[in-house]
């Protein structure tokens, strides 16, 4: 079985809208057949940094001219036809056609009342801006389940849904927050997949005698939702998905650093996971981040990869499947990795130099390198409004 993944929104930032939120079920279940026969377990949200408006925005445009589009390429004048940021052997679908433009808004909503869980894999706002918006379109029958680890859910409780910055959806049971544990496989969807949380590194924590960049300068609240950790890392975490009916797994990762970064062995925990399920064919593909190219220095880096750190802990996964079979000498050879979080440039302020499209140039950099190492994985880049087949 494949995978068709939606990504609703698959930017880095800085601009609001189109921030990481991806949508996946089984491809031979359509969106209107999910709709029309009420199959809520088959469908899972990823992340909530873009949600009901960017769904809208999606289905009317690609009901209308039949066609997939990405509205983030039309930003830049240096921007490549789609089919350049993926790869050849990727297939790129159109989910929505066949809705009425229209009706967007109206398909949209119908799609996202059929949807019961998301897997949150942190809480910055990037990653759950929508689903704290949206939530007051959600109905408390049933109410949405909420999935992360108990540092997003007591963030989410603590920080968003407060009463405060945003009502205290939970107390109406229009949202279940439930913390689940690292490193454990639970099933949800009454069946349907399982879900294995790995604990992933997003940066440090400020400490006031190190000069390095951190993704977090506040000091963390020492009773609440970070606990007492000034001298430790932000916690991030990825989820590997399996489809219970078919063995098809997927693993998808929050934001997060290199190891080689961290100085932690959150990532090779992963890799040893998940070589069998390489070696054996049953894992369809990798989604990870890749925010800036490898010119950034690392203290700017702000707990997240460039190319460079990509092609390092793949490099990392080679040589755990290696263990397992040393007879295979490309055992990631047609492993698709499919980049998101990519962020947009800044404009330097004192020149009149127009940005350059960043997607791009960091797929051409994954490339090279990929071929350098001789790893034989296939890179794509996200888009978000997007569609693809893993």
């Amino acid at each position: 079985m494949s995978f068709e993944i939606t990504f609703l929104g698959s930017s880095g930032g800085p601009l609001e809208g189109n921030t990481c939120s991806i949508l996946i079920k089984p491809s031979h279940l359509s969106y209107q057949t999910i709709i029309d026969h009420k199959l809520s377990d088959e469908i899972l949200c990823i992340d909530a940094g873009s949600g009901l408006g960017r769904l809208s925005e999606i289905i009317h445009q690609e009901s209308l001219t039949k066609k997939p589009h990405s509205k983030m390429l039309t930003f830049y004048e240096d921007a490549k036809p789609m089919t350049y940021y993926y790869h050849h052997k990727i297939h790129i679908t159109t989910p929505f056609k066949d809705f009425r433009p229209h009706r967007a808004l109206f398909h949209a909503q119908k799609l996202f009342n059929i949807i019961k869980t998301f897997l949150i894999t942190h809480p910055h706002l990037d990653h759950v801006a929508s689903l704290v918006i949206n939530s007051a379109g959600f109905t408390n029958s049933p109410a949405k389940s909420i999935l992360g680890a108990k540092q997003t859910t007591n963030a989410l409780q603590r920080h968003l849904f407060n009463g405060i910055i945003w009502p205290n959806m939970p107390s109406f049971e229009v949202v279940n927050l439930v913390p689940i544990a690292f490193d454990k496989s639970i099933t949800i969807n009454n069946n349907a997949y399982t879900i294995y949380m790995f604990e992933i590194s997003h940066g440090e924590f400020n400490k006031f005698d190190d000069h390095r960049r951190r993704s977090i300068i506040v000091q963390p609240i020492m009773n609440g939702t970070l606990a007492d950790q000034r001298q430790g890392h932000y916690v991030s975490s990825a989820y590997l998905i399996k489809h219970n009916m078919t063995s098809s797994s997927l693993l998808i990762f929050g934001d997060f650093e290199s190891d080689k970064i961290s100085h932690l062995n959150h990532n090779i925990k992963i890799w040893k996971t998940i070589a069998p399920l390489i070696i054996e064919h049953k894992l369809k593909g990798i989604v990870m981040e890749c925010s800036n190219t490898s010119n950034v220095p690392d203290d700017e880096l702000y707990g997240h990869l460039t190319p460079q750190y990509i092609i390092y802990e793949l490099n990392r996964l080679n040589d755990e499947c290696k263990k397992l079979d040393p007879a295979t000498k490309q055992p990631l050879r047609g492993l698709d990795i499919i980049v998101d979080h990519v962020k947009e440039p800044i404009i330097d302020f004192e020149s009149d130099e127009n940005v350059k499209e960043p997607r791009g140039r960091i797929l051409d950099e994954l490339n090279r390198l990929n071929q350098k190492e001789g790893l034989g994985c296939r890179f794509s880049i996200a888009l978000s409004g997007v569609s693809i087949l893993l």
